[in-house]
C-alpha cells in the first residue's frame, strides 16, 4: 500500500514538472518571438531611416557591422573589418584628417565620436557623405573595449545644404550688383542736377518778370525735390553695399538742432504749424558725433512730422535719457494725423511710408526712416516710435554720449560701415 502512495506522488511530480517544463518553454516561444518582432522593427526602422550600426572591439581590433551598414559602405562578408579597412573606405581628401580624429579626439582624449565625412562606395565607387557617431565602452580598469555606434547617410541633406549655399551667394551677388548699380545712377543724376540747380539759381537773379520768376522757382523747386530722392536711393544703396562713412567730431547740440530747424521752417509757416525746439536742462552743449548724418536724421524726423500735420504743433527736444545721462534723446512730437499699428510695425522697412493711405497725397520714396535707424544705429543709438491715430506721433532719436566714438567705431565694424576720422574724447557739458 505504501509503495502504492509512492508510485502515485511520483507520477503525479513528473506531470507537474513536465506541465511546469511546458509552460517554460511556452513561455521562451512567446519572448523569442516577441524579440524576433522587435528586432525586425528595429532593422525596418534603420532601413527607413538609412541608419547603419557597428560595434569596434578595440582587442582583436576588427569591428562587426548591420546589414545596412554593409549596404551604406557597399560591402560583403569578406570585406577587411579592420581599422585601416574602415580608413580605406574614407574618401582620399578625407582620409587623414579622419584618421587624426580618430586616433587623438576619440581614443586619446576618450571623447564620443561624431563626425560627418566622405566615403568612396566599394561596389558602384560613387561618393557618399556620412554621419558618424560612436560612445566608447572601458572595462573596470579603465581600458578601452568597445566603440559601438551608428552611421547615417547623408548625402541628400549635403546636396540641398551646398545648394542653399549657392543660392545664397547668388542672391548677395544680386544685391552687391543692384547696390553697386544705384549708387553710379545716383552719383550720375545728381551732376546734371546740380548743374540744373545752380543755372536755375543764377536765373533767378536776373532780371525776370514775376511769371518768369515763378516758373524759375517751379524748376529749382522740383529739382530740389528730386536731388533729395536721389540723395535718399544713393545713402540707401551706401548702405546696402557697406560703404556709407561716419565721420566723428566735436559737434555743438544747439547749432546742430538750430540747423535741423531752420531748414523745415519754411514748409512749417506756410502750413500754419507751429516749429519749436526745446533744450532740456542739464543737456549737454557739445558732443561727439557724425554732424552732418545727426542732422540728416533730424530733418527727417521734422520734416515728417510738418509733412504729416495738418495744424497744431511740432516740437523738437532734446534731453538725457533716464538711463543715468549716457544717452541724450532727441524726440520729435507732433499732433498730426497719427500712424496706424499695423503701418508702425513696418514703419522703418525700406520703401515704406510712415501713413501708406496717404502715401501718393504726401509722397516720398519710403526710405527716409529706414536709412536714419540704419545711421543712427551704425553710430550706436537707435531710433524708436510710438503713435495714437488721429493725435499725432512721437519719434526719438537716442545717441549715446559716453564713449560714443568707440561705441560708433564698434556698431559700424558690425554692420560693413566705415567710421573715419574718430575722436577719443568723450562729451562735454
Amino acid at each position: 500500500m505504501e509503495r502504492m502512495r509512492d508510485s502515485i506522488d511520483f507520477s503525479l511530480q513528473v506531470i507537474y514538472d513536465a506541465s511546469a517544463l511546458c509552460e517554460l518553454e511556452r513561455r521562451v516561444q512567446e519572448r523569442t518571438r516577441e524579440l524576433q518582432e522587435s528586432e525586425s522593427l528595429l532593422t525596418q526602422a534603420q532601413s527607413v531611416a538609412g541608419l547603419g550600426v557597428y560595434s569596434l572591439d578595440f582587442a582583436t581590433g576588427l569591428w562587426k557591422s548591420s546589414a545596412i551598414m554593409d549596404q551604406l559602405f557597399g560591402i560583403g562578408d569578406s570585406y577587411d573589418r579592420s581599422v585601416e579597412g574602415w580608413a580605406n573606405l574614407i574618401h582620399p581628401d578625407d582620409r587623414s584628417m579622419m584618421m587624426d580624429y580618430f586616433r587623438n579626439f576619440v581614443i586619446g582624449l576618450r571623447q564620443p565620436f561624431a563626425k560627418e565625412y566622405r566615403i568612396i562606395r566599394q561596389d558602384d565607387q560613387s561618393e557618399r557623405w556620412m554621419h558618424g557617431m560612436g560612445m566608447l565602452e572601458s572595462d573596470e580598469a579603465n581600458r578601452l573595449t568597445k566603440m559601438i555606434g551608428t552611421i547615417q547617410d547623408i548625402t541628400e541633406r549635403k546636396a540641398v545644404e551646398a545648394s542653399l549655399a549657392t543660392a545664397l551667394l547668388r542672391a548677395e551677388a544680386a544685391n552687391q550688383a543692384k547696390s553697386q548699380f544705384l549708387g553710379v545712377m545716383s552719383h550720375e543724376l545728381r551732376t546734371p542736377l546740380n548743374g540744373v540747380l545752380g543755372l536755375a539759381e543764377l536765373l533767378a537773379d536776373s532780371a525776370l518778370d514775376s511769371e518768369q520768376m515763378d516758373y524759375v522757382k517751379m524748376i529749382s523747386s522740383c529739382g530740389e525735390h528730386l536731388l533729395a530722392i536721389v540723395s535718399d536711393i544713393l545713402d540707401f544703396a551706401s548702405i546696402e553695399a557697406g560703404t556709407l562713412a561716419i565721420h566723428v567730431a566735436p559737434l555743438a547740440v544747439a547749432d546742430l538742432v538750430k540747423l535741423a530747424e531752420n531748414t523745415v521752417r519754411n514748409v512749417a509757416v506756410e502750413k500754419g504749424v507751429e516749429l519749436r525746439s526745446e533744450l532740456a536742462a542739464g543737456a549737454p552743449e557739445q558732443i561727439i558725433g557724425d554732424e552732418l548724418r545727426m542732422r540728416q536724421i533730424l530733418i527727417n524726423l521734422l520734416g515728417n512730422a510738418v509733412k504729416f500735420t495738418a495744424k497744431g504743433s511740432v516740437v523738437l527736444r532734446v534731453s538725457t535719457g533716464s538711463d543715468g545721462g549716457e544717452y541724450l534723446d532727441f524726440s520729435v512730437e507732433d499732433t498730426g494725423i497719427g500712424i496706424s499699428s499695423e503701418d508702425l510695425s513696418r514703419l522703418f522697412q525700406p520703401f515704406v511710408q510712415a501713413y501708406s493711405k496717404g502715401s501718393r497725397k504726401f509722397g516720398g520714396t519710403g526710405l527716409g526712416l529706414a536709412i536714419s535707424r540704419r545711421i543712427a544705429e551704425a553710430m550706436g543709438g537707435a531710433i524708436t516710435a510710438s503713435s495714437t491715430p488721429g493725435k499725432g506721433s512721437l519719434f526719438t532719436f537716442r545717441f549715446p554720449l559716453e564713449s560714443a566714438a568707440h561705441r560708433a567705431r564698434e556698431k559700424a565694424a558690425e554692420m560693413g560701415l566705415g567710421v573715419p576720422g574718430a575722436c577719443s574724447s568723450g562729451g562735454s557739458k
